[in-house]
């Protein structure tokens, strides 16, 4: 099984002021993402993944076209294997929007528990390389592969 997918992060302010929004999902925290919509385009889905999960309204002009990542994820839904591939847009948005949980910077890295998001929000901010997106055949991650 296939899916694809769309993740927010959303910024706001500068410098040590920097801001990310997360939201929680049970207990863990992470960036905004929602699966494709029907007739939509990632950048859509990715905003109202944002707005949905914590009510911060962005606009297609506040996405930052000089910055998209794009990886594929491998997991069990039950018994079936899913790949999904997941885009990720950066968000500037105006410091006094209204909505969703922030967090600086610092503290969003180690608040979110997911370590490929954590990976693309180190990236978003500039501080590492985004995980490496391969060409080539995955080794199998499941024994029936």
């Amino acid at each position: 099984m296939r899916e694809t997918a769309a993740a927010c992060i959303a910024m706001r302010g500068e410098g040590e002021s920097k801001e990310i929004c997360l939201v929680q999902a049970g207990e863990a925290w992470t960036i905004p993402m929602a699966l494709l919509g029907k007739g939509e385009i990632p950048k859509q889905t990715a905003l109202r993944a944002l707005r949905e999960a914590s009510g911060v309204e962005a606009q297609l002009g506040d996405v930052d076209p000089a910055w998209y990542k794009t990886t594929e994820q491998v997991y069990r839904k039950g018994i079936e294997k899913v790949r999904r591939e997941v885009h990720f847009y950066r968000v500037r948005v105006k410091p006094d929007l209204a909505g969703g949980q922030w967090f600086k910077a610092p503290d969003a890295l180690v608040k979110v528990t997911s370590k490929a998001a954590r990976e693309m929000l180190e990236a978003a901010l500039g501080l590492a390389k985004p995980p490496p997106v391969s060409t080539k055949p995955a080794k199998p991650l499941f024994e029936d592969e």
